[in-house]
C-alpha cells in the first residue's frame, strides 16, 4: 500500500509542481499616481522653489510580505516628468548644464539594505544608492513603512548634495542655488489583478 501511495504523490509531484513552478501571479503592486509623490525643494538666497516628479516606476519590486523583499527594489524616476511650475526654470534644471535629461532620461534608486529600528513596526532604517546623471552615490536614512492587505505606504526624506552630483547648471543659477537638496517621497502601492 506504502508503494502505491508513493507512486501516486510522485506523479502528483511530477506533473502538478511544473505548473506551480512557472505561473506568473494573478496580482501585482502598482503605484497609485493619484495620491504617491515624489518632491524636491532647493534653497535660493532668502527663499526657495519646489519641484516634484511626475512619472516614476518600481522595477524588481517583489514585496512578499516581509520587509526583506524590499532589498534590491529600484525605483525609475523619468527626469523629464520634473516640474516647478516655471517653464524656464524646468527647462534649465533638465537642461545639459543640471540633470540632462536627453543623455540621462531616469534617476535610479536602488535599496540596498533595510533593517526595522527598534521595536516599532513601520520604521525602519535604509540604506540605498541613487544615481544621478552617471553619478552614484550611497545613502543610508529613515524609511516609514506602513502596510495592510492590499496598500503598501512607503514614506521619507532626505537631503542630497547638488554639488556630489555634479549639479551645477549656469553660472547664475550655480550661484544662487543652496548645496542641499530636501527630498520627499510619499508612495501608495495598492494590490491589483495584473
Amino acid at each position: 500500500m506504502n508503494l502505491i501511495r508513493k507512486k501516486k504523490f510522485y506523479f502528483l509531484l511530477i506533473t502538478i509542481f511544473p505548473f506551480i513552478l512557472y505561473s506568473k501571479p494573478i496580482y501585482q503592486w502598482k503605484i497609485n499616481k493619484e495620491k504617491s509623490y515624489i518632491q524636491f525643494e532647493i534653497p535660493i538666497l532668502f527663499s526657495s522653489f519646489k519641484g516634484r516628479f511626475q512619472n516614476f516606476s518600481f522595477k524588481n519590486f517583489y514585496y512578499t510580505g516581509s520587509y526583506k523583499s524590499l532589498k534590491k527594489s529600484e525605483l525609475w524616476i523619468e527626469i523629464s516628468s520634473l516640474s516647478t511650475g516655471s517653464t524656464y526654470r524646468d527647462e534649465s534644471i533638465k537642461s545639459k548644464f543640471f540633470l540632462d535629461s536627453k543623455k540621462y532620461p531616469y534617476s535610479i534608486i536602488k535599496i540596498l539594505e533595510i533593517y526595522p529600528l527598534g521595536q516599532t513596526n513601520n520604521v525602519f532604517l535604509i540604506t540605498f544608492d541613487i544615481q544621478i546623471k552617471s553619478i552614484q552615490k550611497q545613502f543610508t536614512d529613515l524609511l516609514f513603512f506602513e502596510q495592510n492587505q492590499n496598500k503598501l505606504i512607503a514614506k521619507g526624506s532626505f537631503s542630497l548634495p547638488r554639488n556630489s552630483f555634479d549639479l551645477r547648471g549656469n553660472l547664475l543659477f550655480d550661484l544662487l542655488l543652496n548645496e542641499w537638496i530636501r527630498c520627499e517621497y510619499y508612495i501608495e502601492l495598492v494590490l491589483s489583478k495584473k
